[in-house]
C-alpha cells in the first residue's frame, strides 16, 4: 500500500524501567551498565545509592553518559545494534522500518549523528531521519546528520497565529 514506518528513537535518555537502568538499582556499581548513565556520586545512603543527571532535571528519564566525541562504547555499540535490528529484522532490509525520528536530538553530539547516519543509510540508503530540534538548526542538515528537522519554529508561528487567542 506505499505506507512507510518511521519510528522514534530516543537515545539521550531513558526511563528509570529501562532494563539497563534496573540493572544499575539492583547491582550498583557492578553493573554492566555503569558506565551507560551519567552517575554523578555513588552513596550507599542514597534511595538508589546513587545520584544521577536526568534529562533537564527530570529524575524519571536519567541520562546516558556522553562526551564531545559521543556515547560511552558500550552503549553506542547497543544502539548501533538496535538500529540494525529495526531496520533489518533477520537481515531482511524489506521488513525493517524505513526511517526515524530522533527525540531531542539536539542533547548528543553532532560526531555521533554523523556516525549514526553512516551506519543508517549503510544498512537502507533510502531510510529517512528527522531530528527534534527546537530552533532553526543548519548545522544538522549539511548532508551528514539529518534529512530533515522538525520544524518548530513553524509550528510555534502556527500555534501563535490560529490558536493564541488573546493575541
Amino acid at each position: 500500500r506505499g505506507l512507510r514506518v518511521i519510528i522514534d528513537g530516543v537515545f539521550n535518555h531513558s526511563g528509570r524501567d529501562f532494563f539497563a537502568f534496573r540493572d544499575i538499582r539492583a547491582n550498583g556499581q557492578s553493573s554492566r551498565y555503569a558506565s551507560w548513565y551519567d552517575v554523578t556520586r555513588w552513596d550507599s545512603s542514597l534511595p538508589d545509592g546513587f545520584d544521577y543527571k536526568g534529562w533537564y532535571g527530570i529524575k524519571s528519564l536519567p541520562e546516558f553518559r556522553r562526551d564531545e566525541n559521543g556515547l560511552d562504547p558500550a552503549y553506542r555499540r547497543y544502539v548501533f545494534d538496535i538500529t540494525r535490528r529495526w531496520m533489518a529484522p533477520e537481515g531482511k532490509v524489506a521488513n525493517g522500518v524505513d526511517g526515524w525520528r530522533l527525540d531531542v536530538a539536539f542533547c548528543l553530539p553532532h560526531a555521533f549523528w554523523k556516525e549514526w547516519r553512516r551506519h543508517v543509510k549503510g544498512i537502507n540508503p533510502e531510510a529517512y531521519i528527522t531530528g527534534e530540534v527546537v530552533e532553526i538548526a543548519p548545522d544538522f542538515l549539511r548532508g551528514d546528520e539529518f534529512d530533515a528537522l522538525m520544524n518548530y519554529p513553524f509550528a510555534y508561528a502556527a500555534v501563535e497565529f490560529f490558536a493564541d487567542r488573546r493575541n
